[in-house]
């Protein structure tokens, strides 16, 4: 199992330390897997030649080439000598290796896999030979043992060889073929172990008045004998019209008018009519079966002839109502349906003919106008004939609409693609930012009677001048607010709003604020307050209420905050106390000088409070203890400026060790500095907590003056550390005081200055042996706790009930029942992957074992339109005809497992293929609707609730880079994790194409195995618990994971979440990731990182207040820009997800260090 090293330190950093040693110039190489190859140290250069000597071995892998890059891209293969310090970067090709088998005149299996690789396992199936009975696979002639299978980590090829013990003579059965009234069709005799074939006619059955009858197949799958059988023959009701003429009774009764006494007449004796009327429109389809296409045409000749015919429509005109032909070719496979359409709009809902504008070509000229300077010069080209620029400015404000007629919807994308390319996306405004303005692209139905005009729209605030890049101002405003407008809903108990966020107008991306003991108070106020928000020191029922107003600016420093505030009549003793806190490495420390209580008066005051320099701080408030309501008071308007402060100047480099020991906070620090003397206009800047950056000018010549000072550097002990070296790409040099005490110096040279970088860090790293967490609640558990009833278990044995419904005319193929035992059940043989069974057995590590009962097909009384015309709820139309015809042959309550009673889940698998875009025939999960599916509502006693729906189609679905695929289990997987209560993680709206996971997940692209929350509320998953402090952690491989231990680091906002025993709280979650395992079958896709990493995942599950039953039960989702549910941390940093990139495995640390600091938590910090 490989197994990798994360060094955690107390800000926690994940660092990734190879062991090198430079000299002059290092080839390091990382085989990825395999044998260990001693780092090359050399001067100049490295010859190609030599470095093509060098071949790693990997068991399994045969080796390729050397590449400079980790992602293995082609453009990085070594090609050169090498002339610098490099890591190379090992590619491997798995070996595929065969499977001899000696049969020994025996028949081989026809499932039989004969080749392998050193991930697979493959079974060694039985052969027949008729007259023998087969004992086993032995690996040479002479071996009396058995082997059954290839084990996974087998090299080499493989020769097995059957052994057979002779029966003598061969036993044989009586095998009967039967049509539907039991007359045998044929009769044959076969050996035991054979599987008998049919040579007959087709079976036929005589047709009734109203049915023809076709043949489909056996009642069982026909298997190798090992008994007498009869298999009976099966057909399917296709309904007949024929030797009837054409009856207008139905046709008249729709339309409520003689509607054919309107039209021609129709001769035909073959035909069916078909209603998919609803509210707002009536829609009839005539079927005429027996109608060619010279028919159809001499049809239409009619129509010509008689009615107006209308373009908009595509129809004549008939009265209010519609009329038009069609031919389809989906009726009947392989055969051409003709027949007549008549539709009607309900409630004046006739389309208008559409208004063709007044436009002319595109004048860059007049869009410059408008702004005052060339703003088309920030634009790509728009090149269009009909063109309308619409001004609706005011004085204030710029709102500017090009509507370009010419447009179509691919070149609206088009367009937003070179705007994507050219210009910063701002999520806020959802636009491009345009110097100071902003853009989009816009679809605009209404400004047009009848036509969909697409184009481009600008607007922001006028600024009268040309835009230019923003100078960032030394002290500016950052943001501002005012408590009183808060758009977050209180209720009126200074108890009850605890840890509340507080949302104010565009505070997405700016701040975070939150408060505690704040009450919306909206009949009696305290006295000297007015109606509004206000804060109490001393609260009802607790005696030690901590009451603040906190504001997180995002990683944004502030430096001075300004507030007003207002005391009630009499608040002193009450509100005793009153300061600003900042929030360090933690915890929260007391800002000097950032006491204001003297400030507070029972009038409106202004108080401003500088240095503060840090992005999290609050308000903190103290009362007396007292357990009733006292000491209130109101905050309005909060400005937030930022920027640095002129850093102070120093001409001595001792005066900066004096401030430094202040910062690191350490009395010796003196003693271990060199003295760089100089150094003039020295400056100290804050990097991080402990680390810190010392800029000096000098006239000196700063590469003489640079080896002077590493000199001193050495003189005082400080020795240099390659591992270090490496991670900064620069020469660092530590000074270790002690095990927990060190300090790190590195120095970059300018042109007339030197920059020297010290921080402070822990010298040796602390043997730690974390806590295990405990199972967590699963959603399926919070359910039955919340609801007292749920869906699936996802941990357990269980029967699932599997319902395929055949729409009328759309028959399955005849092998359906054994495809879909193979999807729902079968082994990774069977489908070239993995079975939802097997899948989720593998993901669970075993905690979740589900067998799934594959029904006989139901066959709808309707045919496909009318369930498109039922739109999203065609579906329960379908279930609820089955359910009825199914209700008396099965006994439902099986299928509860919790016995909360609440059926677990039936799955439907329709028989038409998939379409996004037209309902019912995507996949789903949902809860049933009473309204339409009220008589099945209770089966067995049980209750009729969640119910799964998907095409038979998915399974043919191709799984790219995979040639084995028989059949594709994802979407089937995929749904049911929604079954257990998982959620989707990509975006359903907005126009990313993928949300913060980048596609990385079984419930984002379908692709890989499920991740670690996921795991973790199914219940499968048991993280390691981070604690506070510098240690290592070795982490399993997740993709390999076979019990759920020791793969994970949870790292949680506050420890005391997890005492509550679920994990529905806000923590970040650390794997290593390899590709293999359930991944292994999607590694060429692109939202698959091909080449290990550590992924982190940043996860805030916290519950909904309000939670409705298969309704929303978490507050957040992954749609929008933040806040999310689950979202990658990308090591990258460069906010390429959520967009319309994937994850790249640049989102992955490979190597190096990701500090954590520079991301936040949705709940501040």
């Amino acid at each position: 199992m490989k197994k990798i090293s994360i060094i955690f330190t107390l800000l926690m950093t994940l660092v990734l330390i190879a062991c090198t040693e430079l000299t002059a110039y290092k080839i390091v190489f990382e085989t990825n897997g395999g044998n260990d190859i001693q780092a090359i140290e050399f001067e100049k250069s490295y010859a190609l030649a030599e470095i093509e000597k060098v071949v790693p071995e990997k068991s399994g892998y045969t080796f390729n080439s050397w590449y400079l890059e980790s992602d293995l891209n082609e453009g990085s293969k070594l090609s050169t000598d090498i002339t610098s310090s490099v890591t190379l970067y090992a590619k491997w090709t798995i070996t595929e290796y065969t499977i001899t088998l000696h049969l020994d005149g025996g028949v081989i299996h026809p499932e039989q896999v004969s080749k392998f690789t050193i991930l697979d396992e493959v079974n060694l199936l039985t052969p027949t030979k008729e007259g023998f009975k087969f004992l086993g696979w032995s690996i040479s002639n002479t071996e009396a043992s058995f082997v059954d299978k290839v084990e996974v980590g087998s090299t080499e090829h493989k020769s097995f060889y059957a052994k057979w013990e002779n029966l003598g003579e061969v036993e044989t059965f009586e095998i009967s073929f039967k049509n539907h009234d039991n007359a045998v069709l044929q009769t044959v005799e076969v050996a035991s172990g054979v599987v008998p074939a049919y040579t007959g006619q087709t079976p036929t059955k005589e047709a009734t008045l109203t049915h023809t009858f076709e043949f489909t197949g056996w009642d069982k799958a026909v298997v190798a004998a090992t008994a007498d059988i009869v298999y009976v023959a099966q057909f399917k009701e296709v309904p007949i019209t024929s030797g009837t003429t054409f009856n207008p009774a139905l046709l008249n009764s729709i339309f409520g008018l003689d509607v054919y006494a309107l039209i021609p007449e129709i001769v035909t004796s073959d035909y069916e009519v078909i209603d998919n009327s609803n509210d707002l429109f009536n829609d009839v389809y005539i079927d005429v079966f027996d109608w060619t296409e010279s028919d159809l045409m001499a049809y239409d000749a009619l129509l010509e002839n008689l009615l107006t015919y209308d373009a908009l429509e595509d129809a004549y005109i008939l009265g209010e109502l519609f009329i038009y032909l069609y031919a389809d070719d989906e009726i009947v496979p392989g055969s051409i349906i003709y027949g007549i359409g008549i539709y009607q709009y309900l409630e004046d809902e006739t389309p208008v003919d559409p208004v063709d504008p007044v436009g002319a070509p595109f004048d860059k000229d007049e869009l410059n106008g408008i702004f005052g300077f060339d703003i088309y010069a920030l634009l790509p080209a728009i090149i269009s004939e009909d063109v309308l620029i619409t001004d609706l400015s005011d004085e204030t404000y710029i709102e500017v609409y090009v509507d370009i007629f010419t447009w179509l919807d691919a070149d609206a994308d088009a367009y937003d693609a070179l705007l994507s390319g050219s210009l910063a996306y701002d999520a806020t405004e959802d636009a491009y930012k345009l110097g100071d303005y902003f853009a989009y692209i816009f679809i605009d139905e209404e400004t047009y009677p009848g036509l969909t005009v697409f184009g481009l729209a600008i607007y922001g605030d006028k600024a009268g001048t040309t835009p230019v890049d923003p100078v960032e101002p030394e002290i500016g405003e950052y943001y501002s607010f005012n408590v009183q407008d808060t758009t977050s809903t209180l209720d009126g108990s200074y108890r009850n709003n605890i840890d509340v966020t507080l949302n104010f107008a565009n505070n997405t991306n700016k701040v975070i604020v939150k408060a505690s003991h704040i009450a919306n108070i909206t009949q009696t106020a305290p006295g000297g307050l007015s109606l509004g928000k206000i804060f109490a020191a001393n609260v009802s029922g607790n005696a030690n209420p901590t009451v603040y107003l906190e504001i997180d600016a995002l990683g944004n420093l502030i430096d001075t905050m300004s507030f007003e505030i207002q005391g009630r009549t009499g608040f002193s003793p009450n509100l005793a106390g009153a300061k600003l806190q900042v929030f360090n490495n933690g915890v929260w420390t007391d800002l000097a000088g950032g006491n204001f209580y003297s400030q507070i008066a029972s009038s409106k005051t202004l108080i401003t409070i500088s240095g503060i320099n840090a992005s999290k701080f609050r308000l903190l408030f103290q009362g007396t203890g007292a357990t009733s309501n006292g000491g209130q008071f109101m905050i309005f308007n909060v400005n937030l400026l930022t920027g640095n402060a002129p850093a102070p100047v120093y001409e001595l480099w001792s005066d900066v060790v004096t401030d430094l020991e202040a910062k690191f906070d350490d009395l010796d620090f003196n003693t271990y500095m060199p003295d760089f003397a100089d150094l003039t206009n020295l400056k100290v800047t804050k990097v991080s907590d402990k680390s810190f950056k010392v800029v000096g000018s000098t006239t000196l010549d700063v590469n003489t003056l640079y080896t002077s000072y590493i000199n001193l550097i050495l003189n005082k002990s400080f020795e240099k550390n390659d591992d270090l070296s490496l991670v900064r790409g620069h020469d660092v040099y530590v000074y270790v005081v002690n095990d927990d005490l060190a300090y790190a110096m590195y120095i970059i040279k300018g042109t007339e200055s030197l920059e020297v970088y010290i921080y402070q860090f822990d010298a040796v790293m602390d043997d730690v042996v974390l806590e295990t967490l405990s199972k967590r609640q699963s959603i399926n558990e919070y359910e039955v706790s919340q609801f007292g009833m749920s869906g699936l278990p996802s941990t357990g044995t269980y029967d699932v009930l599997v319902v395929p419904v055949e729409i009328q005319n759309v028959p399955f193929e005849a092998s359906y029942k054994t495809k879909l035992d193979k999807v729902f059940n079968g082994t990774s043989l069977d489908t070239g992957w993995e079975s939802v069974s097997s899948y989720y057995y593998k993901s669970s590590f075993g905690l979740l074992d589900l067998n799934f009962d594959i029904l006989d097909k139901h066959v709808t009384s309707n045919v496909k339109a009318f369930y498109e015309g039922k739109g999203q709820d065609g579906d329960q139309y379908a279930i609820l005809y089955a359910l009825t015809a199914l209700d008396s042959t099965i006994d439902f309550s099986k299928y509860d497992s919790n016995n909360d009673g609440v059926i677990d889940s039936i799955i439907f698998i329709y028989s038409t293929d998939y379409n996004y875009d037209v309902d019912p025939w995507w996949a789903w999960v949902y809860v049933s609707n009473p309204d339409i599916v009220g008589s099945v509502s209770e089966l067995d006693g049980k209750n009729f609730e969640y119910y799964f729906w998907a095409s038979y189609d998915f399974m043919n679905d191709a799984l790219p880079g995979n040639s084995d695929l028989i059949l594709n289990s994802e979407t089937y997987i995929h749904e049911l994790g929604h079954l257990m209560g998982i959620v989707d993680f990509y975006p359903y709206e907005g126009n990313n194409q993928y949300g913060p996971m980048g596609g990385f997940d079984m419930m984002d692209y379908n692709a890989g195995d499920h991740g670690p929350f996921n795991k973790l509320v199914f219940g499968w998953l048991q993280p390691l618990v981070a604690q506070k402090g510098t240690y290592q952690v070795t982490l399993d491989s997740y993709s390999t994971d076979t019990d759920g231990l020791n793969s994970t680091l949870l790292i949680p906002f506050n420890s005391s979440d997890l005492n509550d025993g679920n994990a529905f709280d806000e923590y970040l979650l650390v794997m290593f990731y390899t590709p293999n395992g359930l991944y292994s079958a999607h590694s060429g896709l692109e939202y698959i990182p091909s080449n290990a990493g550590i992924v982190v995942y940043h996860i805030d599950a916290r519950l909904t207040s309000n939670p409705v039953f298969w309704g929303e039960y978490f507050r957040n989702n992954n749609e929008g820009a933040s806040s999310f549910i689950n979202q990658i941390l990308e090591a990258d940093k460069n906010n390429s997800i959520p967009g319309n990139g994937s994850i790249k495995q640049s989102d992955l640390l490979t190597s190096g260090t990701l500090n954590l600091n520079t991301y936040s938590w949705n709940q501040g910090g």
